[in-house]
């Protein structure tokens, strides 16, 4: 992570050194600076652990008109991490977190007559995680705070498939899930005391039903079109992060989404060629959105999830597949995108005084407004006796129009007295990427080894050509007054080799 803040940010007026405050969002976040604690000018211990094993085993059986599966699931994750937001000292924390989860997945699949299919199952899902982080703030060891969250999820669910008229198919299906959500926060303020808490444990449940319609018609085999409506879900839950008694007891509920999609598969010139097009039209209702609000104590804010808005995204994307020989295929790809919020209204400090703040006309976050690809393969097979084998070269080309990525006020946006409401027209700019242009490239040489399907690669890669340098989020902590900045950065020129065995 490296530093983006700015003069008039609180660190910086404070007496922050350059390399905190004044940097650009292209080059000087690559620059290492060194590790030393600005208040105690000793190394800063910062460190990373992080280790997750997980096992799946999958077990089939044939009943003949049923095929029933089985796929249980087991992971845990245990995290150690001393970071400090590119602050040099002044922010840091040190946080440990254990997770785990155990899910169960029991389905059956068949064909009833000649023109009906369907698969159907039931899904089991539970989970806890626990998170000790300790914050220090210019120095002292500000506060404490201990979580313990816990999830338990059950479904049942269907999809179908009918052929009702020849080369038509009318598909569909639904899944109707159960959450149930807990959460427990003890927090201690050493700034202000009066600002610990303990939550206890705490529970909210929801269930929802979310249904799939589609239908589609093949007129020839080398073509199809179709149209589809689905309707989503993200369950609710707690803020696992929240630092108040309010924040830490208050649920936010679901989010939903309608996706409606009108498209055609196709295949021609002996199916050496495919292009597939699709539009799309997504409607979101309750969106769950990072929300800051003040808090007495430590930095004065908090980053909670809220039910705050609603959104529209349209859009129409593109791929071609051309197999120009038996050696070489080119692929390409478009997206357009158009993302807006419907309603967005949300409360954030001003001054220490919370106010409503109007982001309906803000672009949504990590919505480029359109990507573009183009990847070319050549592979041919090269005699090398018992090595023989092939070579295989890849070059792919990407691009990513700016897009925002964090939903934020512009520094500019007018403040009307209290208790009008804020109405922003834009996120802050210095939180824009801006255009990306990656070329990737590598050269395979591949063998089979160990009999059988085995096969051996070694590739020589490089990633980024161009060397395109840039955000790949940003941040910023607190909202009047912004804090500070951080931003973490696009990978930057790689080179590299790799050796693979595939059985």
């Amino acid at each position: 992570q490296g530093s983006s803040s700015q003069a008039g940010d609180l660190f910086c007026l404070v007496g922050s050194p350059p390399m905190i405050c004044g940097n650009n969002v292209t080059d000087d976040p690559y620059k290492i600076n060194p590790m030393i604690n600005l208040l105690t000018g000793q190394p800063n211990p910062y460190i990373g652990r992080y280790r997750a094993p997980a096992g799946t085993l999958e077990m089939n059986f044939d009943a003949g008109a049923i095929k029933f599966t089985s796929v249980s699931s087991y992971r845990e994750m245990k995290e150690e991490q001393q970071q400090d937001y590119a602050t040099s000292g002044l922010y840091w924390t040190n946080r440990t977190q254990k997770y785990r989860q155990f899910s169960q997945e029991l389905r059956g699949a068949g064909k009833i007559g000649e023109n009906f299919d369907y698969v159907a199952g039931v899904y089991y899902f539970k989970s806890r995680y626990k998170i000790d982080q300790q914050t220090h703030v210019f120095g002292p060891f500000s506060s404490e705070q201990f979580t313990t969250g816990w999830s338990e999820s059950y479904a049942g669910f269907a999809d179908l498939n009918w052929e009702i008229f020849d080369r038509v198919r009318l598909s569909g299906g639904g899944r109707w899930t159960h959450d149930k959500k807990s959460l427990a926060t003890d927090f201690t303020d050493f700034v202000t005391p009066a600002a610990s808490f303990n939550s206890p444990k705490k529970s909210s449940s929801w269930s929802k039903f979310t249904p799939k319609l589609g239908l589609d018609y093949r007129p020839t085999d080398d073509l199809m079109v179709y149209g589809s409506w689905s309707r989503g879900y993200r369950s609710g839950g707690y803020n696992g992060r929240g630092l108040t008694t309010f924040s830490a007891s208050l649920p936010y509920d679901p989010e939903s989404v309608d996706a409606f999609e009108l498209g055609l598969k196709s295949e021609f010139l002996d199916s050496r060629v495919s292009l597939n097009l699709a539009a799309f039209y997504t409607k979101y209702k309750d969106i769950q959105q990072s929300t800051t609000v003040s808090t007495p104590g430590g930095t004065g804010n908090e980053t909670i999830v809220t039910n705050a808005a609603s959104a529209k995204i349209k859009g129409f994307e593109a791929d071609l597949v051309a197999r120009l020989t038996e050696e070489f295929t080119l692929k390409s790809s478009i997206g357009i995108t158009d993302a807006k919020f419907g309603t967005f209204l949300t409360d954030a400090p001003v001054a220490g005084v919370r106010r409503t703040f109007d982001y309906s006309d803000v672009d949504m976050i990590y919505a480029p407004k359109m990507t573009l690809s183009v990847n070319a393969e050549y592979e041919t097979p090269v005699p090398m006796g018992s090595l023989d084998g092939s070579i295989k070269a890849q070059a792919g080309f990407r691009y990513l129009s700016r897009y925002d990525q964090q939903i934020a006020a512009d520094a500019a946006t007018p403040i009307p007295a209290a208790p009008a409401t804020i109405v922003v027209k834009r996120n802050d700019p210095t939180l824009r990427s801006d255009k990306q242009y990656y070329l990737d490239a590598s050269l395979s040489y591949i063998w089979g080894m160990g009999g059988g399907d085995g096969k051996a690669r070694v590739t020589v890669y490089g990633r980024n050509l161009f060397d395109d340098r840039g955000t790949g989020t940003s941040f910023t902590v607190g909202n009047n007054p912004i804090l500070w900045r951080f931003v973490s950065v696009r990978e930057p020129r790689t080179w590299g080799v790799s050796l693979g065995y595939e059985f």
